[in-house]
């Protein structure tokens, strides 16, 4: 890439959930990412983890109530960190706009603590396929140190061990600022009183 392309490129991490259809298509269903600045590609990688879950969900097992316990938690005064903490698998992967990806439950948990969900989403989409599952929503939260953030928030879910666990977790922020925009009057349509 030469340097005055480079210069126009936005770096950054995006995530897309594939869905197959009834007819055996496959159609992305939600398409997430987030932009930071450029980094070499090895700090992205993922930690090294144990062996892959094998709990296939025979029980049928939702996610539902961990999702919801999850949301409810990250009002709380633990706040977001507080909800990973009790949630996040040990190889979770965070992604938040401006930030490159922070990987690990510690990490995670340590960099959340400062943002709290001040409303609770009126409109969740949850989809589960066997030992993994998704939520969307809509989302606005705190952050102590810049005020209220609006965002779109996608949690990627896994059963293992019986239990559901965060393994990406996706909140990317929606610019609310504004510029001012200054209104002139039209003086021709304001005509003198006589």
């Amino acid at each position: 890439m030469s340097a005055a392309s480079e210069s126009y490129a936005k770096f950054g991490q995006y995530v897309t959930v594939w869905e197959k259809k009834l007819n055996g298509s496959w159609q992305a269903t939600i398409d997430i990412g987030i932009s930071h600045d450029k980094m070499p590609f090895s700090e992205t990688d993922r930690i090294p983890h144990g062996a892959p879950s094998r709990d296939p969900n025979q029980l049928g097992w939702s996610p539902a109530d961990a999702s919801m316990k999850f949301t409810r938690l990250s009002m709380a005064p633990g706040a977001l960190g507080g909800a990973l903490e009790e949630f996040a698998a040990d190889d979770v992967r965070f992604l938040r706009d401006g930030s490159p990806p922070i990987i690990g439950k510690k990490e995670v948990v340590k960099a959340t603590r400062i943002y709290r969900t001040v409303r609770f989403p009126t409109n969740i989409a949850l989809f589960q396929s066997a030992d993994m599952a998704y939520t969307w929503n809509p989302c606005k939260f705190a952050d102590s140190e810049e005020g209220i953030e609006e965002g779109n928030c996608l949690q990627i879910w896994k059963l293992d061990n019986k239990k559901w666990w965060i393994v990406l977790s996706v909140y990317a922020r929606i610019p609310t600022e504004k510029p001012p925009v200054l209104k002139e009057r039209d003086k021709s349509a304001a005509k003198p009183k006589h």
